[in-house]
Parts: structure tokens; sequence; C-alpha cells
């Protein structure tokens, strides 16, 4: 979404906050209208062709009568109106950039967390079952999956229908097997992606270390497993681990 797009989205919001919910809900439906067709026409717009598009939306025949009603109850202008609405939009597109990179990782470390969660579930139904239990990682097309391998030895390999699996693809905003812009993991070594990670019944595991970035490509989390199954959870900032 451009600029452009944000600055109008936004001043549509605001006019039925400032409006008021049970003022402009007759005229709901014309603003969807409008707010779903301006992201075609708006493209490249200019703050002088913005200012022009919001004197339109005020000048609509279905859109006038109605908010100038309350706008009249309640004491405020249309001048008013509009003069609120450009402030939130100037405000949108500065934040705008921010919340498109809180956004990827945010989704990441939901994805880490998520991954951390799964490997200590498989660590204790291990141990509860005194069996082998795998979470093995598929890279072969992005995003990646990864799914619990809980068949008796753990190590067939093959995903079956009643195996848990987690979707990379689900978190969105390029969630994938990656390791960012960090060249070493956190100890100083390679980077090295695993590809199955198993525990066993007596809780102890085979060691190695999974990685996760987003879209940014920057940032990125690690999760390593040492033979005695515990588990470590560590951010890459994009300059160094945390």
């Amino acid at each position: 979404m451009t600029n452009s797009n944000r600055f109008i989205n936004i001043g549509l919001l605001a006019i039925i906050k400032i409006a008021g919910i049970s003022t402009v809900i007759g005229i709901v439906p014309k603003l969807t209208e409008f707010a779903s067709n301006s992201p075609q026409k708006l493209s490249g717009s200019t703050p002088k062709q913005l200012s022009v598009i919001l004197e339109k939306i005020s000048s609509q025949r279905w859109f006038k009568p109605t908010i100038q009603r309350h706008f009249v109850e309640t004491g405020h202008s249309l001048v008013e109106l509009i003069t609120v609405v450009a402030i939130i939009g100037i405000i949108g597109l500065m934040v705008a950039p921010d919340i498109d990179t809180w956004k990827p990782n945010s989704r990441l470390t939901r994805a880490a967390r998520d991954l951390f969660s799964n490997l200590q579930k498989a660590r204790m139904g291990a141990v509860k079952d005194n069996l082998n239990v795998s979470l093995r990682f598929n890279a072969t097309n992005a995003p990646g999956y990864y799914y619990f391998d809980t068949d008796p030895t753990g190590t067939d390999g093959a995903y079956d229908a009643n195996e848990e699996r987690i979707n990379l693809a689900d978190y969105e905003s390029g969630i994938d097997f990656g390791t960012g812009s960090a060249v070493n993991s956190w100890s100083g070594g390679a980077l090295v992606q695993q590809n199955v990670l198993t525990f066993t019944g007596r809780g102890s595991a085979s060691s190695g270390s999974i990685y996760l970035s987003n879209e940014n490509n920057d940032t990125c989390y690690g999760l390593t497993v040492v033979s005695s199954g515990s588990i470590k959870l560590r951010k890459y900032n994009g300059s160094a681990w945390e």
C-alpha cells in the first residue's frame, strides 16, 4: 500500500471515528466503496492532490448532509473535520514505515517462541511415553514447515497425516528458515541448519540449531538444542547476538 493510500484510508476511518458510528451508519457503504476504489486512483498522489480528494469526500451528496448535521449539532464545522482528518493522515504517514517494520519482527518473534515451545513439547512427550520424538524441518519449498515425527522410533523420516505439522507460511511476513544478516552463530561458529532434532525417552537429544528469519532479512532467531536436552533461544538483532 502506498503512502497516498494510507493517507486516505486513515482519513476515512477518522471521519467515522469523529462523527460517531451511529451518525454515519447510513453512509458506511458509500465510504467503503470510495475507500475500495481510491487506492487504484491515488497511487503517486501529491499532497495537493490528496487535499483535493479530501475536499471531494466532504462534498459528496451522500456525505455532506449527514456529517454536516452532526457537526452543526456538536458545534463543529466541516473545515474542522477536514483539518483533523488531514492531521491524522499526516501522522499515519509518519508512523506507517515503523508499522511495516514492526509487523514482520513481531511475527518472527511469535514463530520463534512457538518453535521453542514445540521443542519443549517434543522433549516432554518423549520422556512421558519413553520413546523418541523428533522435530523434522523441511525447507524444500519456501516457506518451509516442520512437524512432530512421533512413530515408535522417531526415525522413519516421513510425514504422516496424524502428525502435528506447523507451516511457517501461516505466520506471513516471509517467516522462513534463515539466518538474516548473521554471519556466525552466537558461539562464533558456522551457521548450520539442522533438518532434524530428536529427543529420547531419557530426555537427552541430538544437538543442533534451527534459525528463523523474516522478509526484512536482518534479524533472526537461533534455537539451539544440546545433548542434555536443554534448549536455548537467542536473537540476532541485525548487528549482534543477544
